[in-house]
């Protein structure tokens, strides 16, 4: 069914179906896909068989883009994708449709990590960051406010993300990548998060830029 403000934007190469249920891939993300993309290579070249979480996933542009370019024969990927929105979820069917990976990625329902079925070994999430009460950006205004804004100063949804997978670690199990995106802002805070609430320390901790040279995506590792 076609909602209305329908379109097609371009995200990695790649024709992305948003609506007013979902937020608009940025091209400032496409940092985010990248890093997943060449993460979850080299996890699955290292393990041959992983599974991919996208925490959040919208219309589902992330992790699409990680299948387009990570699907190999000679390595078992699974591909997952999680949003809380019922509405975002319909959406990232519909481009998994279309972009032929309907049968390869699976969407399900679940605030964050609540509802996984599975421990993934990479999660990528692209978590909404806006401080609670700020003024929204221009391009966000006609957007989900559910996808647009954090429910405290920015990092209060990753606090909670990263609190889940504190608790995974500590029964003996969780990813060994995390791939989130911020606000150059807030990388500080971000990285306080990650001091904080991880017992099992990572092993590195790198910052990527997007293209106009602003820390953007925080990719996480542990051996």
């Amino acid at each position: 069914m076609t909602v209305k403000g329908e379109r097609i934007v371009g995200f990695c190469r790649q024709s992305i179906i948003v609506n007013r249920n979902v937020m608009a891939p940025r091209h400032k993300t496409q940092v985010t896909a990248r890093v997943a993309v060449a993460a979850t290579n080299q996890m699955a070249t290292e393990h041959r068989t992983i599974t991919v979480l996208d925490v959040g996933t919208g219309s589902g542009a992330i992790i699409l883009v990680v299948a387009k370019e990570t699907e190999d024969s000679n390595m078992k990927i699974e591909y997952l994708a999680c949003d809380i929105s019922v509405e975002a979820l319909q959406v990232a069917r519909r481009n998994a449709d279309h972009l032929k990976k309907a049968n390869v990625v699976e969407f399900f329902q679940s605030d964050l990590l609540t509802s996984i079925p599975t421990v993934p070994d990479v999660i990528i999430a692209n978590l909404p960051y806006v401080p609670d009460g700020q003024e929204p950006p221009e391009l966000a205004r006609e957007e989900p406010r559910c996808a647009v804004f954090d429910t405290g100063d920015g990092t209060e949804i990753l606090d909670k993300l990263c609190t889940q997978i504190d608790q995974l670690q500590r029964k003996g199990n969780g990813p060994k990548r995390l791939i989130f995106e911020t606000d150059p802002n807030l990388v500080e805070r971000s990285m306080d998060i990650i001091r904080l609430r991880f017992r099992n320390h990572p092993s590195s901790v790198v910052v990527h830029a997007d293209q106009n040279l602003d820390l953007r995506t925080v990719e996480v590792s542990w051996t």
